[in-house]
């Protein structure tokens, strides 16, 4: 590796940045729509007088209805009944256009006072590269969200309406000072606006060549693992700091705790000799990731993360970062090495000499680390002072599967009393949507890098590049967690990035050495989804204390029975409390009771740490041993969903449950076990195949009050017309337990399915049914209609129960499953207790066995 490179370039860049003689060194025009996007050299400088706002279709009412019924998605209706969703004042411009559910229908824009539309265009196609100049990557489709970043100015006013009625819905704009002179939007671009429009939409195609082809040299600094600071260079000004290059390696055994070091290194980056720092981050975030430079792909296998963003990301050689960084006098890069070992970091600086304009502020960089509180906000950003906020970068980690992202994001500006920026949901804030549904999508200004993982972690960037938020005296961020903030013990890694014209700000969360930072354990509680649905009652062992009896488990065979801090079991992990049982024999047990709905088959599913010091324990129900038995030895210590294998009998009425420690692996050194929580469930007998087809077309209601033809009889040899015309069949679906749609058909929103199968009884008898759909559904046995449910749902396993009867010999199931958008499916079975039952997607004896 060679040294770093200096650039220093005159063009009409740095002139605007101040290259030119002292008296052309004042403030710049507001840069507008275009100039924004093509130049981010501009970022720093001050938008004076510039106000941002947002229309966003929140719960007014402080509920969780943001979109799925559209009150609050419009302003007004027109006397033809059509929705206006978007009315501002000018001069001003549209930066941002998000929805999650555009309708079918037509959208109509309109400018400065003209009665005549200057744009109409099926609204859907605007996002989908139909309707010019709205074209991918600045507008396009995103893991569920469907987005644009095209530019739309108005010189007086703009005013946007519908045809049909829209869901979830986010317009954020800037308004400039009265004086502004902006061009009004126009659907034709003159031939140098498309020269330029081309240039943008080539460079964010794919930033991350712009960043390979730089060539910027790269130098390996060796960091010592210490307390402190390790200096990588001090510039000197005024200059602006282009960009970043880094690379890190560390030689850790074991190695898996390499998966630590892009949070054990951190950041830091002195302006103009201030002794406090501006930017304090830890690495990988900084670069706009929060859990390392690898993560498990969707077969849980290790896949190397890599994106590629307007402002930063990380490619196969290096890690880059294009936000400009003026400075004035000097310029201090330290890095902090918490691994234990000596690092080794390649790195580069893109250096631009040359006075600064005295209106381009300083770039500041916040982490903070945060366990969420029920009833409180997560806080993001809280600073006084002159500037604009830039961008967001989340990183979290939840015992409650993906619900957190409930949460909406609020902007309170100069101490407004109401945010004057409120959002729908977190994936939504991140131009995503339906819990990030088709999983990782990388974006010129918004990306998820981190996901899935059975941890329930996601991480994401959102960069407020064109539709950056000013602010003159104060600016406070905050985002909820779960609907109404009631998602404890969600992790959250945080970090802004805001423009101050300080050179440090107030610090309201202290970062500890980074020896001691750390990526999160599971924080496991509840493990969320899973397998059986999304809302399952899982009780923590924490909250049966004082009523979980353990004195009798006691005196058989513990030692002591205590409520520990999770980091008590590995000061590696964090998390919730623990109940630990402490045991030099066996015979210790927990004890507490439980109530069963109905006589059936259940399981026991645990989170329960395995490692070094822990037994093997067994599950007795009032006193019986069920043979389910789970050996709790580790060599690495960690924490997970343990599913309950073998199903056990219980009673209708209270029963009572106990984890006995029995024995130990013999490489155990202890009899120990510390349980985080447990879900009762029905166990029962799954189909393991159906018959299934669709799509249908669902309109409006998902299709829930059209009758299609499988409604009137089912015929397995029948073909219809399904969306757009195209023919469908029946085919064969395997399955496990819950049931997906939208991995099998295309489309995947606003249609409909149907699920057969024929079930076999040896007698006439009254039986239960459970179901739970995702999103609306229909069940019909032998031709009837037995229950149904409109509207919008998440899938969960044994939602309803319902009371069905069965005749002796073949029945026949029918499910309607209509799907509005994100994820789509089923879950059905019958009361099954002593596994009379036959499922079978026909009525032959080769049939029989194979559904069974």
């Amino acid at each position: 590796m060679r040294t770093h490179r200096v650039v220093a370039v005159l063009s009409l860049a740095a002139l605007l940045w101040g290259c030119a003689p002292a008296s052309q060194a004042q403030r710049q025009p507001i840069p507008i729509g275009f100039e924004v996007l093509n130049n981010l050299d501009l970022l720093p400088l001050a938008k004076e007088g510039v106000v941002c706002k947002q229309h966003s279709s929140y719960d007014r009412t402080g509920g969780n209805d943001d979109g799925f019924s559209g009150t609050y998605t419009h302003l007004r209706k027109t006397d033809a009944g059509e929705f206006v969703i978007f009315d501002a004042d000018g001069p001003g411009c549209i930066y941002r256009f998000w929805s999650a559910q555009p309708p079918e229908g037509y959208v109509k824009f309109f400018f400065d006072g003209e009665s005549q539309p200057r744009l109409t265009c099926n609204f859907r196609e605007m996002f989908q590269g139909k309707v010019p100049p709205f074209a991918p990557p600045l507008t396009g489709l995103s893991s569920g969200g469907w987005y644009s970043y095209f530019p739309i100015t108005f010189a007086k006013n703009c005013t946007i309406v519908t045809e049909k009625q829209t869901g979830f819905l986010a317009i954020a704009y800037h308004r400039f000072p009265k004086d502004t002179k902006v061009e009004t939007f126009s659907q034709t671009l003159s031939p140098d606006r498309k020269k330029v429009y081309d240039a943008i939409q080539a460079r964010f195609a794919d930033p991350a060549k712009k960043e390979v082809e730089a060539g910027l040299e790269m130098k390996v600094a060796k960091v010592p693992a210490t307390d402190g600071e390790f200096k990588l260079v001090e510039l000197t000004g005024p200059a602006t700091i282009e960009g970043l290059h880094m690379k890190v390696k560390a030689d850790l055994a074991p190695k898996w705790e390499q998966v630590h070091t892009h949070r054990k290194t951190v950041l830091r980056v002195y302006w103009d000799g201030d002794p406090r720092p501006a930017i304090e981050c830890p690495l990988g975030e900084f670069f706009g990731t929060g859990f390392g430079d690898t993560q498990p792909d969707r077969q849980q296998k290790p896949a190397a993360v890599k994106y590629a963003a307007a402002t930063f990301g990380m490619t196969e050689g290096f890690y880059y970062f294009r936000l400009p960084m003026p400075f004035r006098k000097s310029a201090r890069i330290t890095i902090e090495n918490g691994t234990g070992k000596e690092l080794a970091l390649a790195w580069a600086a893109d250096l631009r000499k040359g006075r600064v304009p005295q209106d381009a502020a300083y770039l500041h960089v916040q982490w903070r680390n945060h366990m969420t509180r029920a009833g409180e906000y997560v806080p993001i950003l809280e600073t006084t002072g002159r500037g604009h906020y830039v961008g967001t970068v989340l990183s979290m980690q939840s015992p409650h599967w993906l619900t957190y992202l409930e949460g909406d994001e609020e902007f309170f500006v100069d101490g407004e009393q109401w945010a004057s920026i409120h959002g729908t949901g977190t994936e939504d804030y991140f131009n995503c949507g339906w819990y990030y549904k088709d999983g990782p999508v990388s974006r010129p200004f918004h990306g998820l890098t981190a996901m899935p993982d059975w941890q329930s972690r996601t991480s994401q960037y959102r960069m407020h590049v064109p539709d950056c938020v000013p602010f003159t005296k104060s600016l406070k961020v905050r985002i909820e967690h779960g609907e109404a903030n009631d998602r404890q013990y969600t992790n959250y890694a945080i970090v802004a990035f805001w423009y101050q014209d300080s050179t440090s700000h107030e610090v309201h969360w202290k970062l500890p050495p980074a020896r001691e930072l750390r990526f999160p354990g599971l924080l496991a509680n509840n493990p969320g989804m899973g397998t059986f649905g999304a809302e399952q009652k899982w009780t923590a062992y924490t909250d049966l204390v004082p009523g979980l009896d353990v004195a009798a488990g006691m005196k058989a065979g513990g030692d002591r029975f205590e409520v520990v801090p999770f980091n008590r079991l590995d000061e590696n992990w964090d998390g919730p409390q623990r109940v630990l049982v402490s045991c030099d024999r066996p015979g210790a047990f927990l004890s507490w009771q439980v109530e069963a709905d109905r006589d059936d088959l259940y399981a026991l599913d645990l989170v329960i740490p395995k490692g070094r010091q822990f037994g093997i324990v067994e599950l007795l129900v009032d006193g019986q041993p069920t043979g389910y038995k789970i050996d709790l030895y580790s060599d690495r210590f960690g924490e997970g969903l343990i599913p309950g294998e073998t199903p056990f009998f219980m009673k209708a009425g209270p029963r009572r449950l106990e984890l006995r420690v029995t024995g130990k692996n013999e490489k155990a050194q202890g009899f120990n076990m510390a349980p985080g929580s447990y879900l009762v469930r029905g166990a029962g007998t799954w189909p393991k195949q159906w018959n299934v087809v669709g799509p249908f077309p669902g309109g409006d209601d998902a299709g829930y009050s059209t009758a299609y033809p499988p409604e009137k009889g089912v015929d397995l040899g029948a073909k219809y017309p399904g969306v757009d015309g195209k023919e469908i069949a029946w085919t064969k679906l395997e399955a496990k337990d819950l049931v997906w749609l939208h991995p099998k058909f295309t489309p995947n929103i606003h249609c409909v399915a149907y699920a057969h199968l024929y079930v076999k009884s040896p007698d006439d008898r009254k039986a239960t049914a459970f179901i739970g759909v995702d999103d609306a559904g229909k069940l019909f046995i032998n031709g009837e209609l037995v229950w149904a449910v409109p509207g919008i749902h998440h899938l969960k396993a044994d939602e309803h129960a319902v009371p069905v009867r069965l005749k002796a010999g073949w029945n026949e199931v029918l499910i309607k499953v209509g799907q509005c958008e994100g994820a789509w499916g089923y879950a059905f079975r019958l009361q099954d207790p002593r596994r009379e039952l036959t499922y079978s997607t026909g009525k032959g004896p080769l049939d029989e066995k194979k559904s069974n």
